[in-house]
């Protein structure tokens, strides 16, 4: 017997703030071993700043993610300003800077010509799949 699944499983992007990258300099350095954040963790994005990884969390974020980035703390006010100033008939969200870096990130890569290598890299374009596609 076999099953398969009719829908592709969504790519997964990890985003941190670049003052506390851990997971990012964990997964940039693919050396199997966890690298931790030194010095200042000073950032807005205060619910990601604990600069060292865990053991059990990276296993699970090595198995599945497909992507991760470092992010300076705008691209979270931006997601931040985005969100709780919808568009349309969009509901306002009210989100902290680590729930909301996510969507600055995206909103970044897709508005900032210069990143255009990371949006093929990511395969965003007309035809990807968000939320509030039609907002950026």
């Amino acid at each position: 017997m076999l099953t398969t699944r009719a829908w592709k499983k969504p790519d997964i992007t990890i985003v941190e703030p670049n003052k506390a990258d851990c997971i990012f300099r964990t997964a940039e350095a693919g050396d199997g071993r966890l690298h931790n954040v030194e010095g200042s963790l000073s950032t807005i994005m205060a619910g990601l700043a604990c600069g060292e990884p865990c053991m059990i969390g990276w296993e699970e974020l090595d198995a599945y993610a497909d992507n991760f980035m470092s992010v300076p703390d705008y691209v979270a006010a931006k997601g931040m300003r985005i969100l709780g100033n919808p568009t349309g008939n969009d509901g306002r969200v009210i989100s902290g800077e680590s729930g909301a870096a996510a969507l600055g990130c995206a909103v970044e890569i897709l508005q900032n010509e210069s990143l255009e290598y990371i949006r093929r890299i990511l395969k965003l374009d007309q035809n990807s799949r968000r939320i509030g596609k039609d907002s950026w």
